[in-house]
C-alpha cells in the first residue's frame, strides 16, 4: 500500500454532491483544497495513476495523507466556501488566491444622505448593505450599469472601486436625478446643494444652475 492508500479508501465514501475537499500531509496540515461538482469524483481523481504522473499534481499527491470535505448546496456554493478558506488557511499548494484579492460585494452606502451603489472588494464594518459575495466581477460591474439606468441613485466616488457608467468622469462625484420622464446625469466638482422647493427637489451648485 502507498502512503496515501487511506486516503485513497477514505474518498470511496464521499458523496456524489457538490462541495469542497481538504487535503492534509502527515501532520495534519491542509495543503490543497479544491471545489468539486461530485466530491467523490474530483477527490477520488488525484489518487489515479494520471495524477501521480501528472508534473502539476504530483508533488501534491506524494504529500497527500489524509482528506476530509464539506458539503455545499451548488457549485457557486463550494466555489465560495472554497475562497474563503484558501484565504484563511493559506494552504501550500494553492495559488491563485494567494494574491490578497477577494470576491466582490454589491454595497449601499446607508449611511449617507443619497447612498451610493459601489462594487466592492473590502466591505465596510459599519453604515452599509451588503450583497454577496458574487464570484463573477465583471458580472457585478455589468449589472450596476443596468440598475443605474433603471433606478437613481449615486455610483461610487472613489477610483478604487469606481463603476464605469455613462455620463460620469472619472473620480468626480456624480449624482443623479430625475427629471420628468427623462433621467439625467449632473456632474461636477463639487458636491450639489439639494434645494426643497414645492414642486419637489432641484440641485445647484456655486457658479452653476438647474433647471
Amino acid at each position: 500500500m502507498t502512503d496515501n492508500s487511506l486516503a485513497a479508501e477514505k474518498v470511496k465514501s464521499f458523496p456524489h454532491k457538490p462541495g469542497v475537499y481538504l487535503m492534509k500531509d502527515e501532520a495534519g496540515r491542509v495543503i490543497y483544497v479544491g471545489k468539486a461538482k461530485d466530491l467523490r469524483n474530483r477527490a477520488g481523481s488525484y489518487f489515479l495513476k494520471a495524477a501521480a504522473e501528472d508534473q502539476r499534481t504530483a508533488k501534491l499527491v506524494l504529500e497527500i495523507r489524509d482528506i476530509d470535505y464539506l458539503e455545499a448546496d451548488s457549485e457557486v456554493d463550494a466555489l465560495l466556501v472554497e475562497a474563503r478558506l484558501i484565504k484563511d488557511i493559506q494552504p501550500k499548494y494553492n495559488r491563485e488566491l494567494k494574491d490578497g484579492k477577494t470576491f466582490p460585494y454589491l454595497e449601499i452606502r446607508t449611511d449617507e444622505d443619497f447612498p451610493r451603489v459601489e462594487f466592492t472588494r473590502e466591505p465596510q464594518a459599519k453604515g452599509s448593505r451588503l450583497y454577496g459575495p458574487f464570484p463573477n466581477s465583471s458580472g457585478l460591474r455589468g449589472a450596476i450599469q443596468v440598475l443605474q439606468k433603471i433606478f437613481v441613485f449615486a455610483p461610487a466616488r472613489s477610483t478604487s472601486t469606481r463603476t464605469t457608467n455613462a455620463g460620469v468622469g472619472s473620480g468626480r462625484a456624480c449624482w443623479l436625478r430625475s427629471t420628468n420622464a427623462r433621467r439625467r446625469a449632473t456632474c461636477g466638482s463639487r458636491r450639489p446643494t439639494i434645494v426643497k422647493t414645492s414642486a419637489g427637489c432641484r440641485s445647484s451648485s456655486k457658479g452653476t444652475s438647474s433647471r
